[in-house]
């Protein structure tokens, strides 16, 4: 109706037409008697006796005397003319109406005249009948006398008839009309109780507030009503019928507010910090009183000072000269150096011709022989017997003759790059062949260094089949009790050592003490800071203090590192006296380079009994972390020993066998302790126990482990600390989440690998997102079973929507707290799901962990510590290595369904940044990075997402720089590339536009987007537009806040323009656009100016009267040289394109809205060339072209300027 209607003008947000149609349509065919206080040009009481076909009254009331001009057709229409909210107005309406059914305040729109209007109104309307007050959006802005948090506006009176309407639940003896004495005392209102208790319901919409009225009775609570007979959960419900609402006291309640309501406590509050503001004023001009005393307290020093400086410049001054004298000296002292390396230069020249020279070379078999001669006798015989056993095909003599030379002069590293089974062959036969008998003493076995050294230490020991150990064990107790698990490892270590220092790195009670001399034979205690070497260092000087390196065969370094042992230490020991080395470790590694893990080290005598391994411990020192201990004692350790020629060896020996072979690099193997027991290591680090990212084989798992293998070892790691806690990790419940369409031919290797999960407690929900390559049968073809267990739940998507949506859709299938996810062409490792349960525990509440991961392809790991700001200019995190609770997605919800890449990047930003992240430095799946078709990474661009996603978080500004050509091959490429060197604090995008060019433009375009994919978007078009519609379509096509344009042959001369202009608009938040000077240039290299018109301008805001002013009108001369506000630009009246666009037009639509800038500083180039599209136009093109947009420009420019414009086209567009 209010479309149709063509009378008299009315005026109405829509959101109103269809309140009205709701509220007032039960009132439609009833005779009504309505009044609207604000007319204006009546059209709308010429709609509300069309709306109200029986009406009988329409009433207008207007302050404005020209209303009552007005003339209708109708008689049932009429006007009142003056304030409605006085007395003799509300006389004359009373008069023609006594009760009204429709009131409806549009006047003057203030909370004085909306609040006084209700009370002055609402007594009038009839029992049934409806009072609307329009825009109360008004009541928000200050010359409305309102504010967001204005306590006495129109919006909060109305609010504060809530409280009105539930007065009988108070619990407060309070009239209706106190509540609102606030209100009353500053608009001079009269506020009837009675009156009061007739408002039924207040309704709210946007900047709409109804108020029904009713009979007081109908407003009431009234008694409870019950229905039915059967109350078995609450059966006291069926004797609540007929009972009314007695409200518990609340007088003693603070938010009651005593006497006074919530608007008096605002205005006392306000008052208490005026008066806290004077004093804090005073206090400060005290304040300042004092420092004016100080300041001049500080000239005095400052006076001082200058005079003490004065003398110091003049001590100073002296010792230049002294410096002087001696800088004289050194150079003299430098002409005598420059002279004896002179001399020494000649000296080696002569010394290097020598050994150059005929009778050098000549000689030097002589000079060799000279020094060798002893070593030549002695090994004469011996190489003439190797030889001639060599061709007399008697092997094992010439390998029994070779052996001590093939340790003697072939380093142990060169031995160590032989093949595993070369190197294992070789050593069996040259055992073979060192232990076979023979009866010609001269002809002994050659045995090896480390065999000789290990009889004669077996020959000292006296029993060589039972070696004496002596174990120093290292400790420390943050608590300095000792633990139980020390207990049992002390226990067991007993059976296969003879004798135990047990050295503390705190001080012991004397109940500990007596603990532990049950069990070791020494015990040394005191701070010491020197971790677990600086122990091993003490055992050892007592050992040797007290003579008893010489009455041991081996010595064991070990500490309480470890939980331990599972079935004894014997076995161990017994396997290692059958290998072939002089010092050995549980385990080795290769980080940083070879070496034993210091935890459990053997050395055999002549090893611990050297020289260089005293030393070695004598110079353990303080160090400042447990890295650096590691680093200058546990890897030195190794080298040492084995530069002394002593061979190394390991229990275990095999190495766990997980991922892709090039990531695996060098694996700390005490992160796999339930391998190591399988291997048969008796001890598991503490660390693999207690620590959630020390432990890759499960630390449940590693627990029940020990339970089996140990129960009384078990009961004493679960009685350590907080490690029970860890068992409740078995209980943390997954939902993996795995989108697909068309991945019949790689899914079931991801499938298999979440299937192999150590953890058992996870759903995996696959979303098929409309495949059509058999994918969904294949799937209930080979996994029915954990189909129908419920361990893969399969839900199929009719059509596709995209990842997003099919993500979103797992999200909202999943049962399970904890959410994961697995792309259909990705694997993750066993430990996957059992590392992340462990680090939930540990870190809890923690809502976001992630891991890193590995490509497939050459096995780089990806995967870094958290940092938000690092992570904002690109993605570490992957989402298949990325664990949330599901609260994440209930508080900040899922995919962006809009966004076409980047979607993984852009949750994963969203949720840390509420939620920090666990980072696990670990590799938990391998990542697939190939170019498949099917993959959205190789389908979409990444630029629109990429931008999109920074638009939104960035801190920092985001600028599109949009680029428009055609045919410009000649030009283009230095617009972009001035685009590119932009440089500053900015998210930038570049968008180009190309109008169909047919010169190689789009080519030169392409090269471009494809090589820079993150920033550059090409939106050009293969048709040729139009320059005004080119324009258009790429102003629609940017996504930042602020715009700069660029035509494709020009180009910007400062690397920093788009940053100085956007600080520009930001800082002056009231202008539209800003523009800066231009420099044009001409056909000739040499044809450079600036515009005169800019060189004039003394001022950097400009209205459209500074346009006005210059004949041209043009201030900017170039679109090249502007940055606009994005979302007016995008909101630009259709009219600015329909001709040729300009940047007269351009400037007066932006007037408007705000100043134009302008910076006096050039930093773009105007290229003037026949090619160009208005430097190339001929003088009747320009000229016509010249009138459109002037004409354009009275169309957008303020009223003011249009007589202006207007005299100019007559001026000098006329004919």
């Amino acid at each position: 109706m209010h479309e149709a209607h063509a009378g008299k003008v009315s005026d109405k947000w829509s959101i109103y037409l269809d309140t009205y149609e709701e509220v007032l349509s039960d009132l439609r065919d009833k005779p009504v008697r309505l009044l609207e206080i604000g007319v204006q040009n009546g059209g709308s009481l010429e709609i509300w006796r069309k709306f109200f076909p029986k009406a009988e009254l329409v009433l207008g009331c207007d302050v404005d005397a020209a209303c009552g001009e007005l003339e209708f057709d109708d008689r049932e229409i009429a006007i009142v003319i003056g304030d409605a909210d006085s007395a003799e107005v509300e006389r004359q309406i009373v008069s023609r109406a006594k009760q009204l059914d429709v009131i409806i305040d549009d006047g003057s729109h203030k909370s004085s005249g909306i609040i006084g209007n209700f009370a002055r109104y609402f007594p009038h309307l009839s029992d049934g009948g409806i009072y609307i007050a329009e825009d109360m959006h008004c009541s928000y802005w200050e010359s409305f006398e309102g504010g967001l948090y204005d306590p006495l506006s129109a919006l909060a009176f109305f609010k504060r008839l809530v409280d009105v309407i539930n007065s009988e639940h108070w619990g407060i003896a309070r009239s209706r009309a106190e509540v609102l004495a606030s209100f009353a005392e500053k608009f001079d209102l009269a506020l009837d109780a009675e009156v009061l208790s007739s408002v039924h319901s207040v309704e709210f919409r946007n900047s709409l507030c109804v108020i029904r009225k009713r009979a007081p009775e109908r407003n009431v609570l009234g008694p409870r009503s019950i229905a039915g007979s059967e109350a078995l959960v609450a059966p006291g419900a069926l004797s609540a019928g007929g009972k009314v609402s007695r409200p518990p006291d609340q007088t003693a309640n603070p938010w009651t507010l005593g006497s006074t309501t919530i608007e008096d406590e605002i205005v006392a509050g306000r008052q208490v910090d005026e008066r806290q503001l004077m004093q804090a004023i005073t206090e400060r001009d005290g304040r300042i009183a004092a420092l004016n005393a100080d300041m001049r307290g500080v000239e005095r020093a400052i006076s001082e000072s200058r005079e003490a400086e004065r003398r110091l410049k003049a001590e100073l001054a002296g010792r230049d000269r002294k410096v002087s004298v001696l800088e004289a000296d050194l150079r003299e002292l430098t002409l005598q150096a420059q002279s004896l390396r002179k001399r020494l230069a000649s000296s080696e020249m002569a010394t290097l011709q020598l050994r150059q020279s005929t009778s050098w070379r000549i000689t030097a078999p002589l000079r060799a022989l000279s020094r060798h001669a002893g070593a030549l006798g002695r090994n004469l015989g011996r190489a003439f017997r190797l030889v001639w056993w060599l061709a007399s095909g008697q092997w094992r003599r010439a390998l029994r003759a070779a052996l001590p030379y093939y340790h003697r002069y072939v380093p142990v590293k060169w031995r160590a790059m032989l093949p595993d089974r070369v190197a294992q062959g070789l050593k069996r036969r040259l055992i073979y062949a060192a232990t076979e008998p023979t009866s010609q003493p001269w002809r002994r076995p050659l045995q090896t260094l480390r065999r000789i050294r290990r009889d004669r230490a077996r020959e000292r020991s006296g029993t060589v089949s039972n070696p004496k150990r002596l174990a120093v064990f290292a400790a420390y107790s943050e608590s300095e009790t000792i633990p139980e698990y020390v207990l049992i490892y002390l226990a067991e270590l007993r059976k296969v050592c003879k004798t135990i220092i047990f050295v503390a790195d705190n001080d012991l009670g004397e109940s500990e003490k007596l603990k532990i001399r049950k069990l070791a034979d020494t015990v040394i205690c005191g701070r010491h800071g020197e971790y677990d070497f600086g122990s091993y260092k003490r055992g050892y000087f007592h050992a040797k203090e007290n003579g008893l390196l010489d009455r041991h065969d081996e010595l064991v370094l070990c500490n309480d590192s470890c939980f331990g042992p599972m079935s004894g230490f014997g076995e161990m020991f017994d396997t290692m006296s059958r290998e072939v080395c002089e010092f050995w470790g549980i385990t080795d590694s290769r980080l940083f380079t070879y070496h034993l893990q210091s935890y459990f080290i053997c050395l055999s005598a002549d090893a611990f009994r050297h020289a260089a391994f005293a030393a070695f411990l004598a110079g353990v020192r303080k160090q400042r972390n447990v890295q650096d201990v590691i680093q200058q004692y546990e890897l030195k350790l190794t080298e040492l020993l084995i530069s002394k020629g002593f061979e190394p060896g390991v229990f275990v020996k095999k190495a766990p066998a997980i991922g892709c072979a090039p990531s695996r690099g060098a694996q700390s193997i005490e992160h796999f302790p339930r391998f190591l027991v399988e291997q048969g290591s008796p001890l598991v680090k503490i660390k693999a126990i207690r620590k959630p990212a020390c432990n890759l084989d499960g630390i449940y798992e590693t627990l029940q482990l020990v339970d089996r293998k140990a129960p009384d070892l078990y009961r004493a790691i679960i009685g350590f600390g907080d490690t029970a806690k860890y068992l409740a990790a078995r209980d943390v419940a997954f939902s993996v989440i795995m989108p697909t369409r068309n991945r019949a031919h790689c899914i079931e290797q991801a499938i298999d690998s979440m299937l192999a999960q150590s953890h058992a407690n996870f759903e995996l929900v696959i979303v098929d997102d409309g495949s059509t390559d058999g994918t969904k049968d294949l799937v209930h073809g080979r996994y029915s079973e954990s189909i129908d267990s419920g361990r893969i739940v399969y839900v199929s998507a009719d059509e596709p929507a995209g990842v997003s949506a099919a993500r979103n859709q797992g999200l909202r299938t999943a049962k399970n707290p904890w959410i994961a996810y697995l792309d259909s062409d990705n694997t993750v490792r066993p430990y996957f799901l059992s590392v992340f349960a462990q680090h939930i525990i540990g870190f809890d509440p923690k809502k976001t962990f992630y891991g890193q991961f590995c490509r497939k392809e050459d096995g780089y790991i990806i995967g870094k510590a958290f940092d938000y700001d690092l992570l904002l200019k690109g993605n570490y995190i992957d989402l298949g290595v990325f664990v949330h609770h599901r609260d994440c997605f209930l508080e900040l919800g899922g995919f962006d369904e809009s966004l076409r890449r980047l979607v993984d990047w852009d949750l994963i930003l969203t949720y840390t940044k509420i939620h920090e992240p666990v980072f696990i430095p670990h590799v938990m799946m391998e990542y697939t990075s190939g170019e498949e078709p099917s993959r959205i990474s190789t389908r979409e661009p990444i630029g629109p997402a990429w931008f999109s996603i920074l638009a939104k978080r960035s801190p920092r500004p985001t600028i599109s720089t949009l680029i428009l050509s055609y045919n410009q091959r000649d030009y283009i490429e230095e617009a972009i590339e001035s685009a590119l060197a932009q440089q500053g604090e900015f998210v930038h995008e570049i968008v180009i536009s190309d109008d169909g060019s047919t010169d190689g433009t789009q080519e030169v375009i392409s090269r471009y987007s494809d090589k820079f994919p993150q920033l550059i978007r090409n939106v050009s078009s293969l048709e040729n537009r139009g320059i005004s519609e080119n324009y258009r379509h790429g102003f629609a096509a940017v996504g930042g806040t602020y715009v700069a344009t660029l035509e494709g042959d020009d180009y910007w001369t400062d690397s920093r323009k788009l940053e100085s202009q956007a600080a520009f608009l930001m800082e002056n938040k009231g202008c539209s656009m800003v523009f800066s000077k231009i420099e044009v240039r001409g056909p000739s290299k040499w044809s450079r100016h600036l515009l005169e018109r800019q060189e004039l301008l003394d001022k950097h805001l400009l209205s459209g009267q500074d346009f006005l002013d210059d004949p041209s009108m043009n201030l900017i001369g170039n679109f090249s040289s502007c940055m606009f506000r994005t979302s007016l630009m995008q909101a630009a009246p259709p009219i600015l394109f329909e001709k040729r666009i300009s940047e007269i037009a351009v400037a007066f639509y932006l007037e408007n809205h705000g100043k134009i800038g302008f910076m006096d500083k050039a930093m773009s180039v105007y290229r003037q060339h026949s090619g160009g599209a208005w430097s190339g136009s001929t003088p009747e093109a320009q000229r016509k072209s010249g009138r459109e947009a002037r004409l354009t420009v009275k169309a957008v420019a303020r009223n003011e300027y249009k007589r202006q414009i207007q005299e100019v086209i007559n001026q000098r567009y006329a004919g």
